[in-house]
């Protein structure tokens, strides 16, 4: 039937999408529980790359479908989900943002991806006269801050 279509229109057909099948558990009322489950931020996450993954597919064959109608409908609706993908990557940023506030609240205010480095036994090799000039400097350069 494709094919009949595509004579008729004088378009050539698509044939390489791929098909996916998943399996779904639908659980009858008597299943479910009673009380929903706390989303935790990495099912939030699973499901946003989830969202992304498949969203960049139909996004593939989309742009494929538009390019060979040349309909404005077609280049809207690639519109439409370009920037839904955008949305839901700013979404997944924000978790991961959240996610690693979280670490940081739970390491004592330290950053786990750059944590800070303590330095001892530092040996300053220099005056007194170039101490007393960096501190000047230190203090000029805070004074211009405020």
């Amino acid at each position: 039937m494709a094919d009949e279509i595509a004579n008729t229109l004088d378009l050539t057909p698509i044939n390489h999408f791929k098909e996916t099948t998943k399996e779904v558990t639908v659980y009858g009322d008597e299943k479910q529980p009673k009380e929903p489950k706390k989303a935790n931020l990495k099912t939030v996450q699973d499901g946003l790359l989830n969202i992304i993954e498949v969203g960049e597919d139909a996004m593939e064959k989309l742009a494929h479908i538009a390019d060979s109608s040349e309909l404005s409908s077609d280049f809207e609706a690639l519109t439409k989900i370009m920037k839904e993908l955008r949305e839901t990557n700013k979404d997944l940023l924000e978790i991961e943002k959240t996610q690693l506030d979280i670490e940081k609240k739970k390491n004592g205010g330290v950053d786990p991806v750059h944590p800070t480095k303590i330095v001892h036994n530092t040996i300053f090799t220099g005056s007194s006269k170039d101490a007393l000039d960096e501190l000047r400097k230190l203090k000029e350069t805070d004074n211009g801050k405020n």
